[in-house]
């Protein structure tokens, strides 16, 4: 990932890109099934802004951070297809979210899958590798979501380590020259984040939200979708984890989110290409989009504050609903 977004980011550097890193997207300017742009909010000086184009693309990560527990940046909250749905373009597969067997307690973080692919092992409150039990053939290394599901399981029946809900990874046995030669990124991480040493004690891990398939709708060049006809917006894109191709299904394979973010990318990136110096039209913004969300923020801005609720109670109330209701189990 990050070898990706250097490379990505020395290229803009090389082909002069223009950059607005202080600037956060409110919303899409869409009429008449045609994107005319966006508004935007300068963090820095404050005061909205509309950013007037032939063509946009959303390339804004997944929304996995509705759910408590989630493996993503807590900078994607999932405002790339939330401004689509506003925009009256409807999103699919929704519940399409995949859970990542191995994240660290409590944080989320991602413990990679070499841990298991090197031969680590998930042990219950009984010291016992209960893969046994659900994938007899492969063990730990069954798909992703099989492992999530026997963790939960196992958590939910009462075996997590001292009836709380985590289960061990367990590396001790492959000795600290494999570890530290091979997983160097995981025994940083649990020392960092939980003060665990992978060498001598097991990581207390539980299943993470991590992906989401579902999304904007597009085509396989990123144009995004109107309807379930196949209608397009104009002069719309999106490709990464905030777009829906419907390539995975409903569970994503290991390392096969390179067809968002690169195959399917660079598509899109070559269809605005195209567009644009096919002779793209600049579509006029009418009305005000600068009011309507100033309008919006001022609302949020300039509350009573009477309410005894916060907004942070409010999401964290709707984060735990949706993992303890709508998570692995539903």
């Amino acid at each position: 990932g990050h070898a990706l977004l250097h490379t990505l980011y020395e290229n803009c550097v090389k082909e002069g890109v223009r950059f607005y890193p202080e600037f956060y997207v409110l919303g899409l300017i869409v009429r008449n099934d045609v994107c005319r742009g966006v508004v935007a909010w300068d963090v820095v000086n404050g005061g909205v802004h509309v950013f007037h184009a032939k063509a946009v693309m959303f390339g804004t990560g997944g929304h996995a951070r509705i759910f408590r527990i989630a493996s993503i940046s807590l900078s994607s909250t999932g405002d790339g297809p939330a401004m689509a749905l506003r925009a009256g373009i409807p999103l699919e597969d929704m519940e399409f979210l995949q859970f990542h067997p191995t994240g660290l307690y409590i944080h989320g973080i991602l413990v990679s899958e070499a841990a298991r692919g090197e031969g680590g092992y998930l042990i219950n409150d009984a010291g016992e590798r209960f893969m046994k039990t659900y994938a007899p053939d492969k063990m730990e290394l069954a798909p992703r979501d099989v492992v999530s599901r026997a963790m939960q399981r196992e958590i939910d029946e009462g075996r997590g380590i001292g009836g709380k809900d985590f289960i061990h990874l367990d590396l001790r046995h492959l000795g600290k020259e494999k570890i530290m030669t091979l997983l160097p990124q995981i025994h940083e991480l649990a020392w960092k984040f939980m003060h665990v040493d992978c060498v001598k004690d097991p990581i207390p891990i539980q299943p993470t939200a991590h992906y989401s398939m579902g999304g904007i709708p597009t085509d396989v060049d990123g144009r995004v979708l109107a309807d379930a006809e196949g209608n397009l917006i104009t002069g719309f894109y999106a490709a990464g984890e905030c777009s829906c191709i419907s390539v995975h299904g409903a569970n994503r394979l290991g390392t096969n989110s390179l067809l968002d973010a690169s195959v399917f990318g660079r598509r899109a990136g070559y269809a605005i290409s195209r567009f644009v110096k096919d002779g793209a039209k600049l579509h006029p913004v009418s009305g005000d989009p600068i009011l309507r969300n100033r309008q919006r923020i001022q609302r949020l801005m300039e509350g009573s504050g009477r309410s005894p609720e916060s907004i942070e109670t409010i999401g964290q109330d709707l984060k735990t609903t949706m993992t303890n209701n709508c998570g692995i189990y539903r």
